[in-house]
């Protein structure tokens, strides 16, 4: 009986298709179910109007970084040949994954920590923006008035001074002088702190060029050289360095000696040369008006110090200058 039905199935059932066939429907079916799925996720990913908006965010925060770069990075030519490398590069990378590429891009677009991160970023980054732009007044003062200004190795004009907020290379240099060898010339450095205190607290900068101001002793040398600023303080940068002596060694070359801060703001300076030694000298001071105070040994019916106001200023050392002689007063 079992024998017979099975008979009577086998009868009945459809012929197989042969092996080709049935590999051929097979392969298809991936196909389709794999087409299938990418259509879905394509569809889930299709781009739409706030996708744009982020991606214009995107972009936008992008160029303000690039913007904010420094100068020396974008002119570099390692740096334009990997620009050009990663365009190629990254062109045929588009080319080649390009639904791969979308779906993954609109993905992090829709991703709540990327969107926060986009709308963040321009809160920090348009102040530093605007911070880079000359939008901040400051009046230095420089001493002598008429002196040339640079920042960042280009000519400015000292009134109505506007700058960025950033760091400033500084130079200050006498009048008419241009880029002659001998041009008396001084570098400051101005950083951002100094531009906003100048701004906003009205501290602002002090310039003054230095001058070789040069003083004969043509009687008597003394032991010690006293110092005191007439009017106002020193510049912070000169302040904060060793006050400069110069006067001719032995051997006839120009050496230099250095003086000592007082805690009064004075300048203390030894005599260079062997004791009894009477000869010339030279300090280098910021431009301004002094009190020199000479300190002599003790002698009988001298004075054991003498007084003399000098001014460092432009032509101090020129052979037309006035020479500023110091003698102690003997009855």
């Amino acid at each position: 009986m079992s024998i017979q039905t099975s008979t009577r199935q086998e009868a009945e059932a459809p012929p197989r298709p042969p092996a080709a066939a049935r590999l051929e429907e097979s392969l298809r079916d991936i196909v389709q179910e794999e087409m299938g799925i990418a259509r879905e996720a394509a569809q889930k990913q299709t781009p739409s109007r706030t996708d744009a908006f982020w991606l214009f965010l995107c972009v936008a925060d992008a160029a303000l970084l690039l913007w904010l770069l420094p100068d020396a990075i974008l002119s570099n030519k390692r740096m334009e040949l990997l620009g050009k490398l990663l365009t190629l590069l990254g062109g045929s990378l588009f080319v080649l994954g390009y639904v791969w590429f979308r779906d993954l891009f609109l993905s992090y677009v829709r991703h709540r920590a990327f969107r926060i991160t986009l709308v963040v970023l321009p809160f920090f980054l348009v102040p530093f923006y605007v911070t880079q732009m000359d939008i901040f007044s400051i009046n230095p003062q420089i001493e002598p008035r008429n002196t040339e200004l640079l920042i960042d190795e280009l000519p400015r004009q000292k009134e109505t001074l506007k700058l960025s907020l950033r760091s400033h290379n500084i130079i200050v240099r006498e009048k008419g002088r241009g880029d002659e060898p001998t041009a008396n010339e001084r570098p400051f450095k101005l950083r951002a702190v100094d531009v906003w205190h100048a701004w906003w607290n009205d501290k602002q900068p002090y310039w003054p060029l230095f001058f070789d101001v040069p003083v004969d002793f043509n009687r008597e040398a003394p032991e010690k050289i006293e110092l005191v600023k007439d009017e106002g303080e020193f510049d912070p940068v000169f302040r904060g360095s060793k006050p400069q002596l110069k006067f001719e060694a032995a051997d006839g070359e120009i050496s230099s000696h250095f003086g000592e801060w007082r805690e009064d703001g004075s300048i203390l300076f030894s005599w260079p040369y062997e004791p009894g030694a009477v000869g010339s000298i030279s300090l280098v001071l910021p431009y301004g008006k002094y009190r020199l105070t000479a300190s002599f040994a003790d002698k009988q019916n001298c004075d054991k110090s003498t007084l003399r106001r000098i001014t460092s200023k432009p032509g101090v050392d020129s052979a037309a200058a006035e020479e500023i002689s110091v003698e102690r007063k003997c009855t």
